[in-house]
């Protein structure tokens, strides 16, 4: 006897490439979010250091901390909070600071800060930290600065470290390209900088 019953389309054929076609555009849209939050990060990051570029040149140009002495603070970023000139988040994110604000350095929206210990681009490098009041420690520089904003995790949160001085511009440089600067580049070492948007 022949089987006239007509048969369905067969849709359970068709569930395997529905789930996989849903998981590539789930993952297409994490990643769309991701490459979006890590370019925020990147932005933040860059607007932070300019917030700490204009912290010092009011720390210096109103001597904040009544040392009598035009200077700038070189400790590390938290010590600008302490004198009312920057966001706590950020220096919440101060990967060193001299006293800490947190028990454990908070990312300021994926990225952290540092201030850095040597200027490379003069001979003999010269350090950040002196004793320019002789009652202070070695906490300010009559004439310099500079920080650096990496990425709490490399290539997750951001793709960029920055580095910021007293003039004010801001370069940065993939994290592949080289690990976290301590100083602040050689001339040389800056020709692989970009400068920052």
């Amino acid at each position: 006897m022949m089987n006239n019953e007509r048969r369905g389309f067969p849709w359970e054929r068709l569930i395997p490439p529905l789930i996989l076609l849903v998981l590539i555009g789930v993952g297409l849209y994490y990643g769309v979010i991701l490459q979006s939050r890590k370019e925020g990060n990147e932005r933040d990051a860059n607007r932070a250091l300019h917030e700490l570029s204009a912290a010092e040149a009011d720390f210096r140009a109103n001597d904040r901390d009544a040392n009598g002495v035009q200077d700038f603070w070189t400790s590390d970023v938290a010590g600008l909070y302490r004198f009312g000139l920057i966001d706590r988040r950020i220096a919440e994110a101060d990967a060193k600071p001299m006293t800490p604000l947190v028990p454990k350095p908070l990312p300021f929206n994926g990225y952290h800060f540092e201030a850095l210990a040597l200027d490379a681009s003069v001979a003999p490098p010269e350090p950040y930290a002196q004793d320019t009041d002789k009652k202070s420690g070695k906490v300010h520089h009559p004439t310099k600065f500079a920080f650096v904003a990496y990425p709490a995790k490399p290539g997750r949160t951001g793709r960029y470290i920055f580095i910021i001085n007293e003039n004010h511009s801001v370069f940065r440089v993939t994290v592949d390209a080289m690990p976290t600067p301590k100083n602040w580049p050689s001339d040389l070492q800056l020709g692989n900088w970009g400068k920052a948007f």
